[in-house]
């Protein structure tokens, strides 16, 4: 399934699930419409009074950014009052969790899962990258090492040394283009693979390009 629409499937669908919870808080008892949550006040405590408030317009406001996200190809390239929307998003998301645990306590389990669904994808793709890369540096100083048994130490250990430093190099910046590469397939949004490999945006654009002509 592709990750971009996985990505806003599952935020559109965790805020739906999100309103439904707000029905069953409200239909319990753990949340009140305006007009009420002064009358009920001692009943629903202030967990309940945050949760009346802000939870059901934070769920639709989480829903609608889903939506968004399904016919937006980069967030973090849209702004909204010099705010990237991916940004705001990642706070709407956290404040609809928070919120959601306070007023709909357990019930919204299910619904944060599928909220932070995609923030669970990233950060695994950001775990993978630091594997690769501890990896590539674990594995490129033995070869380089294996270089200087074949020259002589004595006469050539400037040139021993740089051959060392370029090895390491290009297996650094290989795992980067690779994990580059992987994230672009998977639609990933540019400021995130800038953030976790260091790349110049017109770096991830060149390996976009070299993709959309099936360099790789």
């Amino acid at each position: 399934m592709n990750s971009k629409f996985l990505s806003w499937y599952t935020q559109s669908l965790g805020g739906t699930l999100g309103i439904v919870a707000c029905v069953y808080a409200y239909l319990n008892g753990y949340m009140h419409i305006y007009g009420n949550i002064v009358k009920f006040f001692d009943y629903i405590g202030m967990s309940g009074v945050i949760g009346s408030c802000f939870l059901l317009p934070l769920c639709i406001i989480t829903l609608l950014f889903g939506v968004i996200k399904s016919y937006t190809e980069d967030l973090s390239q849209k702004n909204f009052l010099g705010i990237p929307l991916s940004n705001i998003n990642q706070i709407v998301i956290v404040s609809t969790v928070v919120v959601g645990f306070l007023g709909a306590r357990i019930s919204f389990i299910i619904p944060t899962i599928f909220i932070l669904f995609d923030n669970y994808t990233q950060t695994e793709a950001f775990n993978n990258f630091k594997d690769k890369l501890l990896n590539s540096k674990a594995t490129a100083i033995p070869q380089g090492l294996e270089k200087t048994l074949v020259i002589d130490e004595k006469t050539c250990e400037d040139k021993t040394m740089s051959l060392i430093e370029d090895d390491k190099y290009l297996k650094v910046l290989k795992t980067k283009e690779t994990i580059a590469i992987d994230l672009l397939h998977k639609n990933s949004s540019k400021k995130f693979i800038m953030d976790i490999t260091g790349f110049s945006l017109e770096e991830i654009e060149h390996l976009e390009k070299r993709l959309k002509t099936k360099a790789f």
